[in-house]
């Protein structure tokens, strides 16, 4: 009996997993980022209980980022934040109640934006449909955009780096991995992931970011929340541009 038990167990979880691959391969079939987002969440790809933005938005995932959070706000004066993508906002709702700011959230799936506006609006906190690539973003003083720049390819990438920097914001936090000395970053069809390091090309981020956090482990790579500041994102635009161009 435990034997046939536990065939059957194994035979539900390969139908579950061919099941997750056609859902995530029809994903990347599609033309653009929004209804590839989309997708993601009506399909809750990311297969979490706690969050439909993923594992890596639940609260013991971001442990070490909400415990941070109140000393950058208050070290580097940050009096307005624009997170995008916001997701399901499960985390930083909890995060906003240790520190004062005016907060925007956006994401480009609108199902949940209205379902964040509907549950978590108030006088100092807001929700915006947004695409990055091609929206313009608030000014603000700083941007926290986590688990995105892995999802997007390279050309969207530089595209969400210029409207940051024409938003005039002083400072972007965000996603990177800190990679051995060999690894190269590749490419991808936006909506898939990698890992990446920000430091790397054709990424070109200054080694010098102003403030790092850890922020989980993927494969044993650490991977950090890194805080730079508009500046430093001009330089890493410039030369990402240059390196994109001769390829």
């Amino acid at each position: 009996m435990k034997q046939i038990i536990k065939r059957i167990i194994k035979r539900v979880v390969s139908l579950n997993k061919k099941k997750w691959r056609n859902e995530y391969d029809q994903m990347l079939q599609l033309d653009t980022a929004e209804e590839k987002f989309k997708l993601i969440y009506q399909k809750n790809l990311w297969r979490n209980t706690e969050s439909i933005s993923g594992s890596g938005s639940t609260l013991n995932f971001t442990k070490n980022i909400r415990e941070s959070l109140p000393e950058i706000v208050n070290k580097y004066k940050i009096n307005s934040m624009f997170d995008a993508p916001c997701g399901d906002f499960n985390w930083m709702k909890h995060a906003l109640k240790t520190f004062d700011v005016n907060y925007i959230g956006g994401d480009i799936v609108s199902e949940l934006i209205e379902k964040n506006n509907k549950n978590y609006s108030q006088d100092n906190v807001k929700f915006i449909s947004i695409d990055l690539i091609t929206g313009n973003f608030p000014e603000t003083d700083m941007m926290l955009c986590r688990d995105c720049l892995f999802h997007v390819s390279y050309k969207d990438t530089l595209e969400i780096l210029k409207n940051f920097i024409a938003s005039n914001t002083k400072y972007l936090f965000t996603t990177t991995f800190n990679k051995p000395d060999f690894f190269v970053n590749e490419d991808i069809v936006t909506g898939n992931f990698r890992g990446i390091d920000l430091a790397k090309p054709p990424y070109n981020f200054p080694t010098d970011a102003v403030y790092s956090v850890l922020d989980g482990k993927k494969d044993n790579v650490e991977r950090y929340m890194s805080l730079w500041e508009r500046e430093q994102i001009i330089t890493a635009v410039d030369l990402m541009t240059k390196d994109l161009d001769s390829q």
